[in-house]
């Protein structure tokens, strides 16, 4: 995939914002125009999108991995359950109950991928992922989580110091550069239903700029009331991911979220993690629900967000 030399100075959404790229007012630099909504859908379709060559090497690469995990009865019991839901037409979503012990998880395949479906599959526990396939829906046994009450902020690396931290203002970067980061990458199909739930205000992305706009880092997931699900990050360096992180944990501290779900980054690993059964999990989603936000986050001071406020609280469907 390649991007375009200017794609880290122009985030490509709809919430780019010329007071977040200081770098564009530099002297011998001029702003370029907000691209129109078509140059955007063009821009992302580019970046998002996979030749044949790429999607069989996704597939291929999902294939091993859930073999590598759950040998070959574990895909046999997993290619049951789809043959199965497609002879009887089961319509709704799986009960997370019901996932399969091998591969640990596994649900179903996902058809509808619409942001008002994704909203009820993350608000029964549910999250979708690809890699094999377009879209499917899992909900392991144990979830690997960070409970942010009982967290501690650490001190901040030096380096972040002279980095500036802002949301949703580069989705579609994030999006291709943290797909491009994964072992196993995800399906055009699943990328776009998460850019589509960010134009509507559920999946939030944060990223992190050095002193000349450029960059570093970002991550990118669901919020789901006060739960907030990672589905990818990617980072310069380990110091750019370690003030990522700690700045993400403590937004999300600040916002007064409960939980943050790392299940999805299977090779992530944080030491304040720590495993949460399927059935808790999805209690603390379902008590939490009432506080989900819907609409563009902002960096949150000691004097509350830096910029506009932020959209009022609604429920989730």
């Amino acid at each position: 995939m390649n991007l375009k030399p200017d794609m880290d100075m122009r985030p490509s959404t709809n919430y780019w914002n010329p007071r977040d790229i200081p770098a564009m007012f530099s002297e011998h630099i001029e702003p370029q125009p907000l691209p129109s909504p078509a140059q955007r859908r063009a821009l992302r379709q580019e970046m998002l999108s996979e030749g044949l060559w790429m999607r069989l090497r996704r597939m291929a690469q999902g294939f091993a991995a859930l073999l590598h995990a759950h040998r070959w009865s574990g895909l046999l019991r997993a290619a049951d359950v789809v043959m199965r839901d497609r002879a009887v037409r089961v319509n709704g979503l799986p009960d997370p109950e019901h996932a399969l012990s091998r591969p640990d998880g596994f649900c179903a395949l996902a058809d509808d991928l619409s942001v008002g479906a994704l909203m009820d599959i993350y608000a029964r526990g549910i999250y979708a992922d690809s890699g094999l396939t377009k879209a499917s829906l899992w909900a392991p046994a144990q979830r690997r989580v960070i409970e942010l009450d009982n967290y501690s902020l650490t001190r901040t690396h030096p380096r972040a110091r002279q980095a500036a931290l802002n949301f949703d203002t580069s989705f579609d970067t994030v999006l291709a550069q943290s797909n491009e980061q994964r072992v196993v990458r995800q399906s055009p199909v699943l990328l776009h239903a998460f850019a589509e739930a960010a134009e509507a205000g559920i999946v939030h992305s944060l990223e992190l700029r050095d002193v000349n706009a450029a960059l570093e880092g970002g991550l990118y997931g669901m919020a789901v009331g006060r739960v907030f699900i990672v589905h990818g990050f990617f980072a310069r360096d380990i110091a750019v991911e370690d003030s990522l992180i700690e700045g993400f944990l403590a937004q999300l501290k600040a916002k007064q979220f409960k939980l943050v779900d790392f299940t999805p980054l299977s090779a992530f690993f944080h030491p304040a993690m720590q495993n949460m059964s399927r059935q808790q999990f999805a209690a603390t989603v379902c008590d939490h629900l009432a506080g989900t936000r819907v609409g563009r986050w902002f960096i949150e001071s000691e004097s509350g967000p830096t910029e506009a406020a932020e959209a009022p609280v609604r429920s989730a469907a």
